[in-house]
């Protein structure tokens, strides 16, 4: 059997926008100083699955932090 990300469905949600903000790609962007939770929900075949991660932002320059691959 082989598992397949092909058909999954991926959304990304941060727990406070004026900490960190998240785009549809899982690009992650630091805007100030803080903590937020970061969720990333999969759904693949009626299955859901949902990761939190704490992301600390401790200097920001509007520049992109992290990206999701």
């Amino acid at each position: 059997m082989v598992n397949s990300t092909e058909n999954a469905k991926v959304s990304y949600e941060s727990s406070n926008k004026n900490i960190v903000t998240v785009d549809k790609t899982g690009t992650v962007v630091g805007k100030k100083q803080g903590k937020a939770i970061v969720k990333i929900k999969v759904s693949i075949k009626g299955k859901e699955r949902v990761l939190k991660t704490e992301v600390k932002v401790l200097k920001t320059s509007n520049e992109k932090i992290l990206k999701n691959k």
